[in-house]
């Protein structure tokens, strides 16, 4: 079994980097709308009803980029599921893509590439396995077809003994027979 392999950037990291980008970016903005805009261009709506729709559309701005990014850690995620059913239906041939990044992601398609490969060596042992089983069986039944020949005329050597033996045992004066 191999041991836990540190990531310098793995997907936490990564986590915390986007979920920080997101806040400093929602936060600029909505600070930049509640202080310098609100103020210059928007001074006669109800700064309640502005900081409300500011908010609003900061959750928002926030929800937008966050499905974006997410695609970043659900792609790979998806092209590795793809692969599963498919080796799960019985078509190893090809490998799964794996992201560029060193991450756990990476790791995980790795070691499923890995896997596929094992696989497809243990599909192609069966396989050889099989073909001498099969010739084997062949052999087999070729002996036993040339063995069932020659009892054959075994019983038929045998029979013609009897035949023999009855017909002489007949030719034979009485006090001769047993």
């Amino acid at each position: 079994m191999r041991e836990k392999k540190s990531y310098s950037f793995g997907i936490r990291k990564k986590l915390v980097v986007l979920v920080t980008l997101l806040a400093l970016i929602t936060y600029t903005f909505s600070a930049l709308f509640m202080y310098y805009v609100y103020p210059a261009y928007f001074s006669h709506i109800n700064e309640m009803v502005f900081t409300i729709g500011t908010m609003a559309l900061g959750i928002l701005w926030s929800a937008i980029l966050a499905y974006f990014a997410a695609s970043y850690f659900v792609n790979p995620i998806v092209r590795l599921e793809s692969a599963a059913h498919a080796a799960a239906s019985g078509r190893i041939e090809h490998e799964v893509e794996l992201p560029k990044s060193d991450d756990e992601i990476r790791a995980l398609g790795v070691t499923f590439n890995d896997m596929l490969t094992n696989l497809r060596t243990m599909v192609q042992s069966i396989e050889s396995n099989f073909s001498v089983t099969n010739e084997s069986v062949g052999h087999i039944a070729e002996i036993s077809g040339q063995a069932a020949q020659q009892a054959l005329g075994m019983a038929q050597t045998a029979e013609e003994i009897g035949k023999v033996r009855r017909t002489l045992s007949r030719r034979q004066p009485k006090q001769w027979r047993k």
